[in-house]
């Protein structure tokens, strides 16, 4: 093929070859009880895994090639843009065909470059891992906050003489926490995170969602105690459901920044690693290492600012049922606050699930 050192060139012929020899050996391989003599995938990838060029191919060689690599466990990706191409597009894990390529290889093939560079093939991936990351931090904190919020009102509920949160309080406070949330898509990943494909776990986001739910409730519990015997709550409702209203709003705000470090390509071993280490541990709760976008700040600070200000305000007052709080009532939330988010801090790395590892041809 005009290469001066074809050691490492196959051609089609070569293929041939090696597939009559897998045939051959399948075939003793069948009469013959003996673990020596090698599968016929197995000997057909290890003749073809040394080789960098493989030239006059047919249709059925390429397929072969892309199946051989597959049957190791290899994840496969080919690029091709004619109908011969079409058998071997069909077979890889991923296709990759061109925007001037024949209708039939664009029809088989799963992405389509409009220029030419895989570099934008690159970014797609990159991107599309940011996204998922992003997604499953939403997700995660949502389910759990809401998981939480339902055990907490169901029991504010029954053993208080009134009710926990007015209904207009509630709907403000879930419009306030969504608008908290629109700087998620913004966030800035760890490399860590997009180093290698991460696959939708339900089990382990089950497990999440109902650990970090009673947590939740639990200092909810523990701010319903507060409010009721020492802020004037058992005397003024108003007060208990304002006082309510703020810390879980800041909760579910500022909590954010501790769960937006959990998801992560082959978390389990810096987990188990944060268990033992308070540094390394509050490093990637904190965002030290990847520190939260500054859209994600700004929003969150807003809905933080919103929370400390509405009951201040007469017109919110009068219409949503708030009222002023006592000085007493913010070193109770503070310390309610930091109580939360060093027991999220230590309960998180106990619920990182075990990244499997992905193979790559």
């Amino acid at each position: 093929v005009g290469i001066p050192n074809p050691t490492f060139v196959m051609l089609g012929s070569d293929i041939d070859n090696l597939v009559s020899r897998c045939d051959l050996n399948s075939s003793r391989e069948s009469k013959a009880d003996s673990h020596d003599i090698e599968s016929a995938e197995s000997a057909l990838y290890r003749g073809i895994q040394l080789c960098h060029v493989f030239a006059r191919l047919t249709p059925s060689h390429k397929k072969i090639i892309v199946d051989a690599f597959k049957s190791q466990n290899k994840v496969v990706g080919f690029l091709g843009d004619g109908v011969n191409d079409c058998a071997a597009l069909h077979a890889a894990d991923v296709g990759i065909s061109v925007d001037t390529a024949t209708k039939a290889a664009k029809s088989a093939a799963d992405v389509i470059l409009v220029k030419k560079s895989l570099g934008y093939l690159e970014k797609a991936v990159v991107t599309g891992r940011c996204c998922f990351v992003n997604m499953v931090k939403y997700v995660r904190m949502a389910a759990s906050s809401n998981w939480g919020n339902m055990f907490s009102v169901v029991g504010a509920s029954v053993s208080l003489p009134f009710i926990p949160m007015l209904p207009m309080q509630v709907v403000l406070s879930n419009l306030l926490y969504d608008i908290a949330q629109l700087g998620i898509p913004t966030d800035h990943i760890d490399p860590q995170q997009i180093k290698r494909p991460l696959k939708w776990d339900l089990s382990s986001l089950q497990k999440f969602i109902v650990y970090l739910g009673f947590v939740s409730s639990i200092f909810d519990f523990i701010t319903f105690y507060v409010m009721y015997n020492f802020v004037g709550g058992k005397e003024d409702p108003k007060r208990f459901q304002t006082g309510w209203f703020v810390e879980g709003l800041l909760s579910q705000t500022i909590i954010v920044f501790v769960l937006r470090q959990t998801v992560r390509s082959g978390s389990s071993e810096v987990s188990r690693r944060a268990i033992f280490s308070p540094r390394l541990c509050l490093r990637q709760r904190i965002g030290v290492d990847t520190p939260p976008s500054m859209t994600l700040i700004a929003i969150s600070g807003f809905v933080v600012a919103m929370g400390l200000l509405l009951p201040w305000i007469q017109t919110t007052q009068e219409y949503l049922g708030f009222t002023s709080l006592p000085p007493e009532y913010y070193l109770y939330l503070f310390l309610i606050l930091s109580g939360y988010i060093a027991t999220t801090s230590l309960t998180l790395p106990l619920l990182d699930p075990a990244t499997k590892q992905s193979k790559f041809a």
